[in-house]
């Protein structure tokens, strides 16, 4: 099960009603979804799938606009990003992930900004 703590506000999450966006996290056991709040045990996390990546805009196997991050499915594994040295001489696989929010936590973690659909 996904901790609360996994959770950022603007992730998205499947909740009862569908996918919605996190808008606020109390006491570490609920999570309120656009307005409606539910406890862990009944928010999933989205499996992260390549139709999840054309929403917010990002090509498998394609670098990132500024050239050093790059997302190529591992069979069996999720997700990894690539991310290229100073150089951009050589590729660095530093990262496994299978849920949205997870790809929203790195990509904020990297580059300051949330990540769009």
């Amino acid at each position: 099960m996904v901790k609360a703590n996994e959770f950022r506000l603007g992730n998205l999450v499947k909740c009862p009603q569908g996918f919605g966006q996190v808008t606020q996290i109390q006491d570490r056991e609920v999570l309120v979804v656009d307005e409606i709040g539910y406890t862990m045990e009944v928010i999933k996390p989205i499996p992260l799938t390549e139709e999840w990546l054309l929403k917010f805009g990002i090509m498998q196997s394609t670098w990132f606009e500024d050239s050093s991050y790059m997302i190529k499915e591992d069979r069996g594994f999720g997700w990894e990003m690539y991310v290229r040295n100073a150089a951009k001489t050589k590729k660095i696989s530093f990262a496994y992930f299978k849920h949205v929010h997870q790809l929203q936590n790195l990509y904020f973690a990297l580059t300051g900004e949330e990540l769009k659909q």
